[in-house]
């Protein structure tokens, strides 16, 4: 599947993109363990392993209790990522035009602060949302790309397929996505089924 603007991206990215993409839409032959994670509703995750890059990322998943329309009501709720999206302060949509949201994300600590625009494109149809950082705008993050993709599931759950590339640029920005950082953007699903479940449950559903 080849994604907006994908040929104008560095050739790292560019291949990153399409193994996690591939991997998490396709037969993702889990294992008797991570099968037997994911009934139990924990998290199922894979780094994306790339010694002689600074690309984090990789791929997770999770079944939230919580029928797909629930969950994708609780995704396209962008001021709600500061709950989906580790160390997120601010979120907020600044754009729409037919199925493209663009918002305004501020990620950081006490010591380093990253602003940035996601340029997320909706297919409902899908059951899935793409992002990637806006060039266009000013972005204190190099580059990054990720989706959602819901698959309903019995018993009126859904599993949720989740990848994520990044490319954090500097020193100073590589700091917030140190080893257990990688761990908190790959447990993005985990906070998303928290959150659902939790005290977000009666804003969702219908």
């Amino acid at each position: 599947m080849m994604y907006p603007s994908m040929r104008s991206w560095p050739l790292a990215l560019w291949l990153a993109v399409t193994l996690f993409g591939v991997e998490a839409r396709a037969d993702r032959g889990f294992s008797a363990g991570e099968m037997s994670a994911l009934g139990s509703g924990r998290l199922v995750a894979r780094p994306m392993r790339n010694a002689r890059s600074s690309l984090v990322g990789g791929t997770s998943w999770i079944v939230v209790d919580a029928d797909w329309r629930t969950v994708w009501r609780a995704l396209t709720d962008f001021p709600a990522y500061t709950r989906i999206f580790p160390r997120t302060t601010s979120s907020r949509l600044v754009q729409r035009s037919g199925q493209v949201r663009i918002v305004a994300m501020s990620q950081g600590n006490s010591v380093v602060r990253v602003d940035y625009a996601l340029r997320a494109v909706l297919a409902p149809a899908k059951r899935e949302i793409t992002f990637r950082v806006d060039r266009r705008r000013p972005h204190g993050l190099r580059d990054g790309w990720g989706f959602f993709n819901l698959e309903p599931k019995e018993g009126g759950k859904t599993l949720v397929s989740y990848g994520v590339v990044v490319d954090p640029g500097s020193p100073v920005v590589q700091g917030l996505f140190s080893r257990s950082m990688r761990e908190q953007l790959l447990g993005v699903p985990k906070r998303l089924k928290r959150w659902i479940e939790g005290t977000g449950a009666s804003r969702y559903r219908g």
